[in-house]
């Protein structure tokens, strides 16, 4: 679970911000909240704010982390910086993920050069404990690599000192990713590197992006896997869909619908996928359809199906893309509503959504919550979900664009007094009690014609 994200100097975030999901003082909702080890985190929350205000920097910034530890820091555009302020050009930025994973608390972050695409520092400590655990502090610039691990085991302890020294003058390449790398290369299971597998497999399996019109890509086939699960919550959601079918297909059709950059993208994951498991599945959405993908390590041929539906019950076959985009907006998020363990970000969750089936999504999710430790983070416009009938009120949070053009983030906790459980939230955040809401200028002709009239 993802329990807070600090980020600086990236795109429209200045000084540094700080998202959090522990809970406040609220009490309503109890199964909105799981309790880790003593700390209460939420498994919702909802991010309000005008257009251009910083909403999705922040989801870009939380994706940020992912991409880079999949790849290498080559992947940075040079001008992602704060860049109103020229100086933050040579001001490293920040990011740091708290997170839990199999019971353990973690802080692992970085700070990275943007502009030259260099790492300056990286650590990975264990919260779990009365006192922090430093399970490695890396100083990319004076070149060292301190730890409090204790390795007893003789092949482990040169495993880590071996990948220290390689990467002590490397400051392209996160130690996370390189550590996990040489742990996955032997088949020896050993407990001294748990916390290196834990966080990246936070990172790779559990921490789900979903960005406007970006192909997703799902590790797992929840179409046969939660087939029985799926219809009846299509019926709840109001879609006219009887059954799912999957029909065969072939990765030709795939390639055909996809840039060349992509398609490379796809088949390289797979490649992945392959060596890192003996059976794999992916679900994959591009533009209006949706595939199946199925393979092992032994077969280099691909099981890809294209999933197609059955409307009343008839014995005609209905592709996707014959769908609205509304339909296969919810066949794209269908899966959140019956995961567990996940954390999924969902930038602009109304888009292509009418209001009240993003509103009747959300209260989906909420009702469906209780025994299970999946959170759900959205960014959105939609004010009908401002009411302490379906939100608690630290669920809520705002961005704001500073005079500065900076972004700053805050949360509806902080405006108790103003905020009482009496009073109708979604007004008074339209009315501008809260800010996070455009601020228009006049214009000649138009707001002033009955005062030039």
């Amino acid at each position: 679970m993802l329990i807070g994200f600090k980020v600086k100097n990236f795109r429209s975030f200045d000084d540094m911000q700080h998202f959090s999901m522990v809970a406040g003082k609220t009490r309503n909702f109890p199964d909105h909240i799981a309790n880790i080890d003593n700390v209460k985190v939420l498994k919702f929350s909802s991010i309000y704010g005008a257009n251009a205000s910083g909403k999705s920097n922040l989801v870009l910034a939380i994706e940020l982390g992912k991409k880079l530890l999949l790849n290498d820091i080559q992947g940075l555009f040079s001008n992602q910086y704060f860049r109103i302020d020229e100086k933050n050009k040579d001001i490293p930025s920040y990011f740091e993920y708290e997170i839990e994973k199999n019971n353990n608390l973690y802080s692992y972050g970085f700070e990275v050069n943007i502009d030259r695409k260099e790492i300056v520092s990286e650590w990975l400590i264990d919260m779990t404990r009365s006192n922090p655990f430093v399970i490695f502090e890396r100083d990319a610039v004076n070149k060292t690599i301190g730890t409090d691990l204790k390795i007893k085991d003789v092949t482990d302890k040169n495993r880590f000192d071996v990948c220290k020294s390689d990467i002590l003058n490397n400051n392209k390449i996160f130690f996370l990713t390189e550590m996990t790398r040489r742990i996955q290369m032997t088949d020896k299971e050993t407990s001294s590197f748990i916390d290196f597998v834990n966080v990246f497999d936070f990172f790779i399996n559990d921490l789900q992006l979903v960005l406007p019109n970006q192909s997703r890509k799902i590790k797992f086939n929840y179409f046969s896997q939660f087939k029985n699960d799926i219809k009846p919550l299509l019926k709840m959601l109001g879609l006219d869909i009887d059954d799912l079918l999957e029909c065969e297909s072939n990765m030709s059709e795939i390639n055909d619908r996809l840039p060349v950059s992509e398609y490379n993208r796809l088949t390289n994951d797979i490649s992945q996928l392959r060596n890192r498991a003996s059976k794999f599945d992916i679900t994959l959405r591009i533009e209006n359809c949706i595939y199946t993908i199925r393979g092992n390590n032994k077969d280099e041929n691909l099981d890809v199906k294209v999933i197609k539906l059955v409307h009343n019950n008839s014995s005609t076959y209905f592709d996707t893309y014959d769908e609205s985009d509304g339909t296969l907006r919810i066949l794209e998020l269908i899966d959140i509503l019956l995961s567990d363990n996940k954390v999924f970000i969902i930038d602009e969750i109304d888009r292509s959504l009418h209001p009240s089936l993003t509103v009747r999504f959300v209260n989906t999710f909420l009702k469906l919550l209780k025994n299970r430790n999946v959170q759900l983070i959205i960014t959105t416009h939609e004010s009908r979900l401002l009411s302490y009938n379906v939100l608690r009120r630290d669920e809520v949070w705002f961005s704001e664009k500073e005079k500065d053009g900076s972004t700053k983030l805050y949360s509806l906790e902080q405006f108790k007094d103003d905020a009482r459980f009496d009073r109708k939230i979604d007004k008074a955040y339209l009315d501008g009690r809260y800010g996070a809401v455009p601020i228009f200028i006049d214009f000649p002709g138009v707001d002033n014609e009955s005062k030039n009239e």
